[in-house]
């Protein structure tokens, strides 16, 4: 995928208006494999492989990578409606991201996670009654915003409840 006419900073006046002439390229391989092995499990995995960069640009190198796109990145997510209690489930999985640059020019990198959710729900009828647990190990990992604040951590450990009714 190239995308063109990326704003850039204009060489001849860096306050003034940008101009519309730069280049952005991704290209790579992405994965989704989703099953049901046995009765009432569910698995879902995820991969992502991915090559993104500046290709034309006034100020910024060719050939830097785009802020917050990992080389690679996956998840494995399992749920499982247990058969001994009709209607509830539990679940659990990992998200995992390389080390990816954190701004253009990429003067530092954002370092690579692996972060633990797990759920719980319990579904009578057209009721769901759902516990989201994200983060289960606390890890600290940070996002890329990019611009004039680069850099956004992310929560901790944090359980969210929700209530849904299906009409």
């Amino acid at each position: 995928m190239t995308k063109t006419n990326v704003l850039v900073a204009n060489p001849a006046d860096v306050f003034g208006p940008s101009l519309q002439v730069g280049e952005q390229r991704a290209r790579g391989l992405e994965i989704d494999v989703l099953g049901q092995p046995w009765a009432g499990i569910s698995v879902i995995g995820s991969y992502a492989w991915t090559d993104a960069e500046v290709t034309r640009d006034t100020t910024i190198a060719t050939g830097s990578r785009l802020p917050n796109v990992p080389w690679h990145a996956g998840s494995v997510w399992l749920t499982w409606d247990l058969p001994m209690l009709p209607g509830l489930a539990v679940g659990g999985g990992v998200f995992a991201a390389a080390t990816r640059a954190a701004v253009l020019p990429n003067t530092f990198d954002l370092h690579g996670y692996a972060r633990w959710d797990a759920l719980a729900a319990y579904r009578h009828g057209r009721a769901k009654l759902a516990v989201n647990m994200r983060n289960l190990g606390n890890t600290r990992y940070e996002e890329s915003g990019g611009g004039f604040v680069p850099i956004y951590p992310q929560a901790g450990r944090t359980v969210t409840a929700s209530l849904g009714y299906a009409f």
